[in-house]
């Protein structure tokens, strides 16, 4: 499969700035590459939104990432809040803690994800990434081992030529499709979401996982006093369209007793119930020419793993690590990273398949 020409110098071009291309772009610009980070969002750098953004958990692993990505002080100075484990209800009417206490890393976090992410998009601009926001992509042709890339900023036209592209752009994959390359999917289902206001003597800041007969409940404190809630689910259209509704959100929860109890709990809430995509996918292929896929754009893992963002910031470090090995000269090191996410995804799906049988055993849904 052709490759981008090698260079001592080479011009990046990062299509989303999340976590995994924000991660990126600190790893490519620390090797002196020309690095720019795009994303369509204006509200990149936004830390006080008018709801919270999904996805707030890390594992205590994280740890040495962010120490490899020079964030670690700057995170422990901020507002993210140190959790010490989870709870779960899973193939059993008990209650299990995982302390996170026994980890040789200590404890794990609830984030402010929106300050997570601002704090990595100001790295990577103060390693030297030029970050374009409000950047909607409108083309991308690889010609003579280069990228001819044009985009609208505030409506006017710009073109570049790159010799690599990263898509960090989500479950989108905006370049991947338009290379032709297929989305896999392993397992599909919906995430209903909600953010609610919790009194400030509620300090329980473990997460909770409840499994119901329809899907299953995953609940955390995250900083602000704000408990973020997650409904896991397959519903047809009709289900949709009553979950989707306060009434019908309100009967989901009372069929999970552990989380009602932290719901009714809340002062307030801050938003209404919403579906959002929740499915475990992979691209058919990791790369093409002259490009690399990472975080989810890459390969999406169902939230039972609590390995998103993780995963984000490991094929961020990933990606980079194979486009150096192959200007060093390593002829397999695109495949030899196609092959290490091939294979984490497919341990992944072993070990869900094997997790979500358990509660199948135990409840007898058609669910799992």
């Amino acid at each position: 499969m052709a490759v981008a020409s090698f260079k001592p110098h080479l011009k990046i071009l990062i299509i989303g700035a999340g976590p995994a291309g924000a991660a990126a772009a600190i790893f490519a610009a620390r090797n002196g590459w020309e690095v720019s980070l795009l994303d369509r969002r204006s509200d990149v750098l936004t830390t006080d939104p008018v709801e919270p953004k999904v996805g707030e958990s890390l594992p205590p692993s994280v740890q040495p990432l962010l120490m490899e990505l020079g964030l670690w002080e700057d995170f422990q100075h901020t507002s993210h809040l140190p959790t010490y484990g989870i709870q779960s209800l899973w193939g059993s009417d008990r209650v299990i803690h995982r302390d996170y206490l026994a980890h040789p890393l200590g404890q794990g976090w609830h984030l402010d994800r929106r300050v997570f992410e601002k704090q990595l998009v100001h790295k990577a601009v103060d390693t030297g990434a030029d970050l374009i926001i409000g950047a909607v992509m409108q083309n991308a042709k690889f010609v003579a081992d280069q990228w001819e890339v044009s985009w609208l900023n505030d409506g006017q036209p710009t073109q570049e030529r790159f010799d690599f592209i990263l898509d960090g752009s989500g479950r989108n994959a905006w370049l991947a499709r338009r290379q032709g390359v297929a989305r896999l999917y392993e397992h599909q289902q919906l995430a209903l979401i909600r953010f609610l206001k919790m009194p400030t003597d509620f300090l329980d800041s473990t997460g909770l996982i409840e499994t119901t007969p329809s899907g299953w409940w995953y609940t955390a404190l995250i900083p602000g006093n704000r408990l973020a809630t997650t409904f896991f689910c397959r519903p047809g259209k009709e289900d949709r369209e009553t979950w989707g509704t306060g009434a019908g959100w309100k009967q989901l929860y009372e069929a999970a007793p552990h989380t009602a109890a932290r719901i009714t709990k809340a002062t307030d809430a801050l938003t209404t119930p919403r579906f959002i995509a929740a499915d475990s996918s992979r691209l058919e292929s990791f790369y093409g020419p002259g490009w690399l896929s990472i975080g989810d754009a890459a390969l999406t893992l169902d939230p039972v793993s609590s390995h998103g963002i993780t995963m984000a910031l490991v094929t961020a470090r990933d990606a980079v690590g194979a486009i150096q090995q192959k200007q060093a000269g390593r002829s397999d090191a695109f495949t030899a990273y196609d092959a290490l996410l091939s294979a984490t995804f497919n341990q992944y799906a072993h070990q869900r398949m094997q997790l979500y049988r358990s509660e199948r055993r135990f409840t007898g849904s058609t669910y799992w």
